[in-house]
């Protein structure tokens, strides 16, 4: 989690930049994630492509459209594989990945309870910026200016439990990272509707 910690660091430092990451849930416990990068200014995006390097062993694709910068990740395991592995800025490569939900930003887990399966995702963005500020100048992170802004889309199946995240669409909410504040999302499925569904994925 500390290398995507460094990643969005970089970004937000770089200047006026606003990023978007859509997590799709899937049964099987992977997560499929799109993260939008977007600028007006090309050469700052061009340095932020130069920077982050999207982790060979997933599926993956990167391209630049217009503005922005696009980066999808299919089946990524959220507790084994991080999306980005290593960044310019301090030339390093993660052997050591702790998954992009590891650490103590995020958390996500899966519980029964007949009979359905309960989903538990939580985001403290909060400890997000401490962490970051273990390695960047902490006042600079926290001090975000409104053209530095990253939200995360959570896509979930199911029926929708509770949430303090904004509800876009059915099946959808939206975390503001910016709000530096605990955020969660718990979800459920039928037992049976789970099984049957995870064979179609």
């Amino acid at each position: 989690m500390k290398k995507e910690l460094l990643t969005i660091s970089l970004i937000l430092l770089s200047g006026c930049v606003k990023m978007n990451s859509t997590q799709e849930f899937n049964r099987d416990g992977t997560i499929n994630v799109i993260v939008l990068v977007n600028s007006p200014y090309f050469t700052l995006l061009e340095a932020i492509n130069d920077s982050i390097i999207p982790n060979p062993e997933l599926s993956h694709f990167s391209e630049r459209i217009n503005n922005t910068l696009l980066y999808y990740f299919r089946k990524a395991d959220p507790f084994s594989q991080d999306l980005f592995l290593s960044s310019n800025l301090s030339g390093d490569l993660d052997i050591n990945p702790s998954g992009f939900l590891g650490g103590n930003t995020f958390k996500y887990r899966k519980e029964f309870k007949f009979p359905y399966y309960y989903y538990y995702y939580s985001a403290d963005f909060g400890q997000a910026s401490i962490e970051a500020g273990e390695e960047f100048n902490k006042s600079k992170l926290l001090n975000m200016s409104t053209d530095q802004e990253v939200t995360y889309d959570l896509i979930y199946f199911g029926e929708l439990v509770s949430t303090n995240g904004e509800e876009l669409a059915v099946n959808k909410v939206r975390f503001y990272a910016n709000d530096s504040k605990l955020y969660n999302l718990t979800f459920k499925e039928f037992f049976l509707n789970n099984w049957l569904m995870r064979l179609t994925e």
